[in-house]
């Protein structure tokens, strides 16, 4: 038992990267920036499941974020209009 909790309540970070989709690394990283609560215990991180459910069950979007800057198709797009508009 650790601090009132049952060892089934705790994973172990390759656990809670199975059930994130995430990388072990990724989930350590999350351990060490404190977006995800862990303890040691025998050298060893765990985290409660209610954590990694937490965590799982907030909105993440996969892959790299929608760049500020519009992609090359976009200007030749917006360009073609702006002539089109021109010789009119």
């Amino acid at each position: 038992m650790i601090n009132g909790t049952t060892e089934s309540e705790f994973i172990s970070i390759p656990e809670a990267a199975k059930r994130l989709g995430l990388s072990r690394k990724r989930v350590f990283e999350f351990v060490k920036d404190g977006r995800l609560p862990a303890q040691q215990a025998g050298g060893f991180h765990i985290i409660r499941v209610s954590d990694v459910e937490i965590l799982k069950s907030k909105e993440r979007r996969s892959g790299r974020p929608p760049s500020a800057t519009p992609s090359k198709a976009a200007l030749a797009k917006r360009v073609q209009r702006e002539r089109e508009k021109a010789d009119r």
